[in-house]
């Protein structure tokens, strides 16, 4: 490219506003890098969320069974019921069915 027609486009003003050339697409690319950065902030969120607050939940269920399995003598947890409270560490003296 010739260095007359290559001139740089950020120094040329606008003449009735005094801006740059370039100012009207910075704004559209910070635009971008925020959703950009908040889409990843989402992701983030809910990994976390999915990560700790699934097993708490599963956990939270466990004791409640533990509790119902003690009130009450004809109490049964289901096989899966037993194997998520195995997993979370929680052994519940009841019958399995």
């Amino acid at each position: 490219m010739n260095d007359e027609t290559n001139t740089d486009r950020r120094a040329q003003a606008k003449p009735d506003t005094g801006e740059t050339y370039d100012s009207e697409g910075s704004e559209e690319r910070v635009r971008g890098v925020i959703m950009g950065v908040a889409a990843m902030a989402l992701a983030v969120a809910v990994f976390v969320a999915l990560s700790y607050g699934i097993p708490k939940g599963e956990k939270a269920e466990c004791i409640k069974w533990e509790q119902q399995a003690r009130e009450f003598p004809n109490f049964y947890l289901t096989k899966w019921q037993d194997e998520q409270c195995i997993a979370n560490g929680i052994i519940i003296n009841a019958t399995i069915k």
